[in-house]
């Protein structure tokens, strides 16, 4: 058979397993970002309220289950600011009422950056929260406020279900959706050329 062919026909299946091979690089998870939401959120409040950042704090939060998770990422941000940190009042002048509220997540629809592209999603997860500042010697708020914060980045389709998890309690999920094109149209062509490469190797080789 005719040299070139063969080559061409190699280069054909070679550029298919590249093209539809999987990116197994690590995904940031729900559980991190999360993680730096509350504790941007709570170091911007220290950086706004205090003039002079207090030598300790109390921290006081309800055992609901989103409190006891992001208990520990709220006592870093103080910690980071060099404040210590106490769950007593009695412990500290200064009290700080925090109660994270709600969490949500949501994606986007799934899309690719070219025709032969890994399939890709929006991911969106907001977090809500409420807080107090209270002077217990001055008997009086500080500072208090409702807020929330979202942030918004891109993942590969492919990990949407190994990032899932149980332990977080999101309030609402919104599963990635995909187009009527990434669903069939897509799928039924990436086979059918991929059925032709290998009729067509095979068919030079012989």
């Amino acid at each position: 058979m005719i040299p070139w062919m063969r080559n061409i026909s190699l280069i054909m299946l070679i550029a298919s397993a590249v093209c539809f091979a999987s990116d197994h690089s690590a995904q940031q998870s729900h559980r991190s970002i999360i993680k730096q939401l509350t504790q941007q959120t709570v170091e911007g409040i220290i950086d706004r309220c205090f003039t002079v950042l207090p030598a300790s704090i109390a921290v006081s939060m309800d055992s609901s289950a989103l409190n006891t998770m992001v208990h520990h990422d709220v006592a870093e941000s103080f910690l980071s600011k060099k404040i210590a940190v106490f769950t007593s009042q009695a412990s500290a002048d200064t009290v700080f009422e925090f109660s994270a509220y709600d969490v949500t997540l949501k994606y986007g629809e799934a899309f690719t950056e070219s025709f032969f592209g890994r399939r890709k999603v929006s991911r969106t997860i907001s977090l809500s929260a409420q807080f107090s500042i209270l002077s217990q010697s001055q008997h009086k708020v500080i500072a208090t406020q409702k807020m929330t914060v979202t942030t918004v980045d891109t993942i590969d389709y492919a990990v949407v279900q190994t990032l899932n998890d149980p332990s977080i309690p999101f309030s609402s999920v919104i599963e990635p959706q995909l187009s009527f094109f990434d669903s069939i149209l897509e799928p039924a062509i990436v086979t059918v050329a991929s059925a032709v490469v290998i009729y067509l190797f095979f068919t030079i080789r012989s």
